[in-house]
């Protein structure tokens, strides 16, 4: 993940600095302000003038036609023709000035995939406006999933989650990485709660295996024979431990595949906590083991 603008701190414009303008509060979780999306369509707009100026100088244009074409027929499912850029344009305006928050989201993150590297500003933007605008969620770039929105929560949940990624960062734990990164985009969808938790678990669960070299035990398993080799404390121990019996025990979670159970299936709350507290046990134990390294 690009560490240099997806830690970076909020910051004061000069309106807010001088109090013309509030500063803007953590958004909910599924909250969208007039503001992002103005940023957003702004984002788009700019893009759009730049290819087309791009054009006219005889300069290559990053494919925009191309990836605004392929979005009018795969995501619009329009028919393709010559002029149907500034269609979808106008379609991508629509959508952010007055879709729904998932709408909005989807297609800022679809953009941005399509997009991949070839104007990497476009995704740093998208970022800055998120910051800026203080909301859940955060775009990264992973190596086998690609650009994608990723739910973080909180101000303080997200700097639990940025520092886990930041953590993983390393080649031998691309597995675990992985993992938690789909959990975040799960929970950046709608009623994908389960797979979040799923995801979640599984990711602390490969961190583990990885670090009791033992790539064919469970998670419940490796807690219960490795706490002394792992130099877990107790307490903390049974922490872990809750999180493996919720997994085991909540319905559409666990390899059981348990549909009825005195446990409820997650709700999208359950699903941030247990995604927080597994990247909080990553960071735990991947900086307790570098400290004795």
């Amino acid at each position: 993940m690009n560490q240099n603008f997806t830690q970076q701190e909020f910051r004061k414009n000069f309106s807010q600095r001088n109090g013309f303008v509030p500063i803007p509060s953590s958004l909910n979780l599924e909250e969208i302000t007039d503001q992002l999306r103005l940023e957003f369509e702004d984002l788009l707009i700019r893009e759009h003038q730049e290819a087309a100026w791009q054009r006219r100088i005889g300069a290559k244009s990053a494919d925009w036609e191309r990836i605004l074409g392929d979005l009018w027929v795969q995501v619009f499912k329009r028919q393709r023709f010559a002029g149907a850029q500034a269609l979808c344009i106008e379609e991508c305006r629509r959508i952010i000035q007055f879709g729904s928050f998932h709408e909005v989201i989807n297609l800022m993150e679809d953009l941005a995939f399509r997009v991949e590297n070839s104007q990497p500003s476009f995704q740093k933007e998208i970022n800055a406006a998120l910051i800026r605008n203080q909301a859940p969620y955060i775009l990264q770039n992973s190596a086998t999933l690609g650009w994608g929105i990723v739910q973080t929560g909180t101000y303080e949940e997200k700097n639990a989650v940025l520092t886990a990624f930041k953590d993983l960062d390393d080649i031998d734990l691309a597995i675990p990485r992985e993992h938690f990164e789909k959990a975040g985009r799960h929970l950046a969808k709608d009623k994908e709660d389960c797979d979040a938790v799923r995801e979640s678990t599984m990711g602390f669960e490969a961190l583990l295996k990885i670090f009791a070299n033992k790539p064919n035990a469970s998670l419940g398993s490796i807690l219960e024979t490795e706490k002394g080799s792992l130099e877990i404390p107790l307490p903390l121990n049974d922490i872990f431990k809750g999180i493996w019996k919720y997994r085991s025990e909540a319905p559409g979670v666990g390899h059981s595949g348990k549909t009825t159970s005195s446990c409820p299936q997650p709700s999208r709350w359950e699903a941030q906590l247990m995604y927080v507290l597994c990247c909080g046990a990553a960071s735990y134990f991947i900086n307790k083991r570098r400290v004795k390294e």
